[in-house]
């Protein structure tokens, strides 16, 4: 969660400073007014991948939470896909980098695609398996 809050805070803190910056340059434009020049309550809002948005106070713990829907902002299923690899069952493991792992029950094995390359083509892993992936916005 912490990774989250400074991200949030940062961005506010350069919008905040970008304004302020502007307007103190040109007294016609006005600062925007959820930036003010005195302190606030000092709350953060924090709109996460999951779909929700959450306000963090001063002290940095969670004030409220609500979902924004329809639904995650981002969603994978890679990490459920079972696959066939010449009769032997593997599992596909997406990482954070969007590099892919292979999983066979035993041992964890980098394959050669990433999964940015996967959603623009498909890839022939074996001779019975092709890989492929798609990008869907809603």
């Amino acid at each position: 969660m912490w990774p989250k809050i400074a991200i949030g805070v940062v961005a506010f803190k350069i919008m905040c400073s970008v304004v302020n910056a502007s307007s103190s340059t040109n007294d016609r434009i006005q600062s925007l007014p959820y930036c003010p020049n005195k302190n606030g309550s000092g709350a953060l809002l924090v709109s996460t991948l999951d779909g929700k948005l959450s306000s963090i106070n001063s002290s940095g713990h969670l004030s409220w939470e609500i979902e924004t829907g329809p639904g995650p902002l981002l969603v994978s299923n890679i990490h459920k896909l079972e696959l066939t690899n010449n009769g032997e069952w593997i599992r596909i493991i997406p990482s954070l980098t969007g590099t892919l792992y292979k999983f066979d029950g035993n041992t964890i094995d980098p394959i050669s695609i990433s999964a940015e390359t996967l959603l623009r083509s498909s890839f022939r892993y074996s001779d019975d398996l092709v890989i492929a992936g798609i990008y869907l916005t809603k």
